[in-house]
This record gives C-alpha cells, sequence and structure tokens, in this order.
C-alpha cells in the first residue's frame, strides 16, 4: 500500500502546467459532486489544523489532478471536472492548498449587473453568495469587507460596509488585473470560466 500512496502523490505533484489548452481536453478522469464538495469540506476543516497540501487531498480523496494553471509567480491552480461541475483547488509554490472553489457556472457581467439592482441580489444567483465562485478577501484598512466573484467575463468586486448595501464595481479581465495585480493569487483564467 505504501508503494502505491508514493507513486501516486508523486505523480499528484508531477503536472505540468498548461495555460493554453482547454481543461476538457487535459482531464481524463471525471468525479462527480459529492468528491468535489468533500475536497472543499476536507480543506475548510483541516486548514483550521494544519497546513494542507495538495499531496494531501490527493491521498486522502484519490485526486487524480491532470490539468494545473500557472495564474502568477508562485501561484497555480488545478482543474477537476465532472459533467456539469468544475472545481479549482488554488495552491502556492510548495503545493500548499490556499482555497477550493466549487461551481457549476460563472455568471455573466450583464447577469450580475441586471440583478445587482434588486432588494436582494443574491437571491437571484443559485451558488453565488455561498461562495463557490467567490473568495472573500476579508476586512480591509477602511473596515470594509470585501469579495471577489467571478464571472464568465470579467469580475465583481462586492464592498460591504457597516450594514449598508453592498457596493458593486465590475471589471474586465484586463481591468481587473491593471487594479488589482497584488490579488493575482485567486484569479481564474478566462480559458477555464466558459
Amino acid at each position: 500500500m505504501a508503494v502505491f500512496v508514493a507513486t501516486f502523490l508523486s505523480g499528484c505533484a508531477s503536472v505540468r502546467v498548461d495555460n493554453s489548452v482547454a481543461s476538457a481536453e487535459l482531464v481524463q478522469h471525471n468525479y462527480n459532486q459529492e468528491d468535489f464538495f468533500t475536497i472543499q469540506a476536507i480543506f475548510q476543516v483541516q486548514r483550521s489544523f494544519h497546513t494542507v497540501s495538495v499531496s494531501y487531498l490527493c491521498e486522502y480523496e484519490g485526486l487524480q489532478l491532470e490539468c494545473k494553471r500557472e495564474i502568477a509567480d508562485g501561484y497555480d491552480y488545478y482543474v477537476l471536472l465532472d459533467h456539469t461541475i468544475r472545481c479549482f483547488i488554488f495552491v502556492d509554490n510548495k503545493d500548499d492548498v490556499q482555497n477550493v472553489l466549487v461551481t457549476y457556472r460563472f455568471p455573466t457581467l450583464q447577469d450580475v449587473q441586471e440583478r445587482c439592482g434588486s432588494e436582494n441580489p443574491y437571491d437571484q444567483f443559485p451558488n453565488f453568495e455561498d461562495g463557490r465562485v467567490a473568495i472573500d478577501l476579508g476586512t480591509n484598512p477602511a473596515g470594509s469587507s470585501e469579495v471577489v466573484y467571478f464571472c464568465s467575463d470579467g469580475v465583481v468586486m462586492a464592498t460591504f460596509q457597516n450594514g449598508a448595501k453592498p457596493h458593486y464595481t465590475f471589471y474586465t479581465d484586463d481591468e481587473w488585473e491593471a487594479a488589482y495585480p497584488e490579488i493575482t493569487g485567486y484569479h481564474i483564467l478566462p480559458i477555464d470560466r466558459q
């Protein structure tokens, strides 16, 4: 058993970065919804106790990593697929997991803009507010909380302050990278948001 795990783990960490080929062409192994939400839950619980490496997730869940994207110097993510859902495992340069996102789809910027005028725009988004396509950046120095939502054609930054209605700023991919180059560690390439 130990030989199998060591061989498997070395294969887990030896995925070549490819930012140009669609994930559907690179990924041969399909998972199911339960696998993705289990991976996300394991990460959420285990990170409270220790650093979670991608090798740990590979061993624990029997993952076969086949698609790796480089998003910035020292920051990558892996893409796992099932027939309707995608899982993104964000890692640093040591392959320690930084976050896990699971999504059915990415809304368009127009979808979000049309719904932001409603009393509660999140009611309009199945799986939008629950973190599956969002990264919580925490509280900034001004005391407001910021959440980044990935869309198929850009990014939405929601700023929440003192119980007031959230303020939304809409960015194309190029505008986002220019405005927030320091947040590159949590970026999903356009090829993976279609």
